[in-house]
């Protein structure tokens, strides 16, 4: 088994600590991270489904690499929508979500050819640019205000990280199966796996942080 193997495994059962953190602490958590421990557990049995499809059976699994992008892309975007001081309307918001729903269902049809799915380069790579331009936007807007959202501060800088660090990954996915060397290739997907860990990571960090007595104590100066 290669690195990027075992890091890919560790990935996978990284999404279990922050899953039952939350699950354990749920009165304790606001509905920002209640919703991300949700996203985590359903992109756990996503990934349990996508492993037994593709490990195996040895059958084409990508298609649910396809329902990852956007259930992941889909939750993050109304998150990082309605964050508290990132003053976007609710229907920016909603179109936001409708507009990046309407580009996964087209690559999905885009990227089904002979009868076998490819990854889905164009949504991941529009969902990691929108997340980023969110996460920076709201940053921006917060520390021009002088204050800092200390709550979600672990949320964002692993969503930074693992999407900044993806992002030509996800752009280029396709053409590095086939393009790359093997040892290319492995080097990629090993520090896709370290991203991953970061990712869940910074879930797990953020699930410790208090719970807010009000709304307007996501913000302190």
């Amino acid at each position: 088994m290669t690195l990027a193997e075992i890091l890919g495994w560790m990935g996978f059962m990284g999404m279990i600590l922050p899953m039952v953190m939350g699950l354990r602490q749920w009165r304790l958590l606001d509905n920002t991270r209640q919703l991300v421990v949700l996203l985590v557990a359903v992109c756990f049995m996503n990934q349990l489904a996508a492993t037994i499809v593709g490990y195996f059976l040895q059958i084409n699994n990508l298609l649910f690499y396809h329902f990852y992008t956007v259930m992941e892309g889909m939750t993050l975007l109304y998150i990082l929508g309605n964050l508290p001081g990132q003053n976007l309307r609710r229907s920016a918001v909603w179109g936001l979500l409708i507009g990046f729903a309407a580009l996964c269902m087209a690559d999905i049809g885009i990227s089904y050819v002979d009868g076998n799915f490819l990854f889905p380069s164009y949504s991941r790579a529009l969902e990691a640019l929108l997340i980023l331009g969110l996460v920076f936007r709201h940053v921006i807007l917060t520390m021009r205000h002088g204050k800092i959202d200390h709550i979600h501060r672990w949320l964002q800088a692993g969503w930074l990280l693992y999407f900044g660090g993806n992002l030509l990954l996800f752009v280029y996915s396709n053409q590095v199966e086939y393009l790359s060397s093997d040892r290319d290739y492995g080097l990629i997907w090993t520090i896709h796996g370290v991203l991953n860990l970061v990712l869940y990571a910074s879930y797990a960090r953020a699930l410790l942080e208090p719970k807010p007595k009000s709304h307007g104590k996501y913000l302190s100066a």
